[in-house]
């Protein structure tokens, strides 16, 4: 095996995590839906389609990563393999790859419009950063279409299999063929352009839609910590009330797990650009294993939205 290559007891014990953290997550996001039935009544249809759309991204998003799925990520190679169950039915590594970057990037921007649509009830029916509902539905479908992108752009970054095979067989020297592996590996002198172009992509999505959750962020709690409710009658006393549980029910869905999700990429860090807390890990795993780790820990993401989202369920109104 290559020096970096996972041990064949390490892959089987991750295949087997993935397989068991997908179907518990399964059952919580099951749960979600039927919260979300049960208490749509009391939910307007704008929220109402846009915690829909986030549930459901999030059950897509773990459900295929973790059973459908199951990446195996050598970075250093440009690609990797996967033991899910679309790969054992002959699903492409590269097809398997896009699906999941598409439930990422839904997932991501569903956190962001939610967020900016509760940043909306909590404003005054006549302040002037109050948009009407077509500026915010354009605000939406701006945002879902900038994050969409990336993962078509990646669609067209796939490598001839005569040249995925050489890399495989002849320079990296790999046993992936004989091992009947559903890999890829992408050869980036040959799609250059595209790759930078992707890069570019997914910087300008971060610096853009990076800054606006973070004043999202900033604003909301300002708005939390400050509310003048002593003015307000009991009966509008209450719905603010219940619109700023909701509020951090959301900014908790959206903040931990983006939280959950940066310590994560700091974990697959190589030693090269390692940094401190993580050095202890690096010292005792090498490149691939780090990896492998940075993914166990992304499974749990789903979960943890799901669970905010079953003990806050009640302040969703």
């Amino acid at each position: 095996r290559f020096i970096n290559e996972l041990d064949e007891l390490l892959e089987s014990f991750a295949t087997n995590f993935f397989f068991s953290i997908g179907s518990v997550s399964s059952v919580l996001s099951i749960s979600t839906f039927y919260l979300l039935a049960k208490n749509g009544s009391f939910l307007s249809s704008e929220i109402r389609i846009l915690l829909l759309i986030l549930q459901i991204s999030a059950f897509l998003n773990n459900f295929h990563f973790c059973i459908l799925f199951v990446p195996f990520i050598y970075p250093y190679l440009g690609g990797g393999y996967c033991n899910g169950i679309l790969c054992s039915l002959g699903l492409r590594f590269h097809y398997g790859m896009c699906f999941w970057l598409l439930t990422v990037m839904i997932l991501s921007s569903s956190f962001i419009v939610l967020l900016f649509a509760r940043f909306q009830t909590l404003l005054h029916p006549l302040s002037k950063l109050r948009l009407r509902p077509s500026k915010r539905l354009a605000f939406y479908i701006y945002t879902f279409s900038s994050m969409v992108v990336i993962p078509i752009l990646f669609f067209f970054t796939d490598t001839p299999i005569e040249i995925q095979e050489w890399i495989i067989n002849v320079r990296m020297q790999l046993d992936w063929i004989a091992d009947k592996k559903v890999f890829a590996v992408f050869n980036g002198r040959s799609i250059i352009v595209l790759a930078h172009f992707i890069i570019y992509s997914m910087l300008g999505n971060i610096i853009v839609f990076g800054t606006i959750t973070i004043i999202l962020f900033i604003v909301m709690m300002h708005a939390i910590l400050t509310s003048n409710v002593n003015r307000m009658s009991n009966h509008a006393h209450s719905a603010h009330r219940a619109k700023v549980k909701n509020s951090i029910v959301v900014l908790s869905q959206g903040v931990l797990p983006l939280c959950f999700e940066v310590a994560t990429i700091g974990i697959g860090v190589s030693p090269e650009t390692e940094s401190i807390p993580f050095s202890i890990l690096n010292c005792y795993l090498k490149d691939s294993e780090m990896v492998l780790m940075s993914e166990l820990c992304t499974t749990f993401l789903s979960p943890l939205n799901s669970i905010i989202f079953i003990f806050g369920n009640k302040q969703y109104g």
